[in-house]
């Protein structure tokens, strides 16, 4: 299992929000197509995992419309046969700060690298969620701050945060 990320609780403890090389985005590979589990349910032929066997890290966002009201993502992609898988998960403030995963999203293709799917993972799944632009990027990983922004102002174009 991979190590959870540690929630940011000082402005250094984010990475560079602001200043960062944009790079073009890689061409979206042959067939891919991710989903957002929360509203389009499981994909056809996917056997769901009850949680990951080894994540690596994505990244995570936060988003933090008031002190009380708030959802911190931390995003970690796998492998598994021919399906990409990006998880989610969160520390639960019901019971104990316990570590949840979700399986956010799934694609079947077997041509895509991780780099590229952890992008278009990403991508279909925010799509996908009735969720707006997060507020901060609170993890680097697979991709850094720059990617995530640049995935949220294809997600939502019309948000301008980062």
């Amino acid at each position: 299992m991979s190590d959870f990320p540690k929630t940011p609780m000082y402005p250094g403890e984010v990475p560079q929000q602001r200043v960062y090389l944009l790079n073009d985005m890689p061409a979206r590979p042959h067939g891919f197509r991710g989903s957002c589990m929360y509203y389009q349910g499981v994909p056809d032929g996917l056997v769901e995992p009850h949680e990951p066997n080894n994540p690596k890290l994505v990244g995570g966002v936060e988003w933090a419309w008031s002190p009380m009201h708030s959802r911190l993502d931390n995003y970690f992609i796998e492998q598994s046969g021919e399906w990409w898988l990006l998880w989610n998960s969160f520390e639960d403030d019901t019971s104990n700060w316990d570590v949840v995963w979700t399986l956010y999203s799934a694609a079947k293709c077997e041509i895509a690298v991780e780099y590229e799917a952890a992008i278009y993972s990403l991508m279909d799944a925010w799509s996908g969620d009735e969720i707006d632009h997060f507020h901060w990027v609170n993890h680097e990983g697979v991709l850094s701050a720059g990617d995530m922004n640049k995935i949220a102002r294809a997600v939502w174009p019309d948000t301008r945060r980062g």
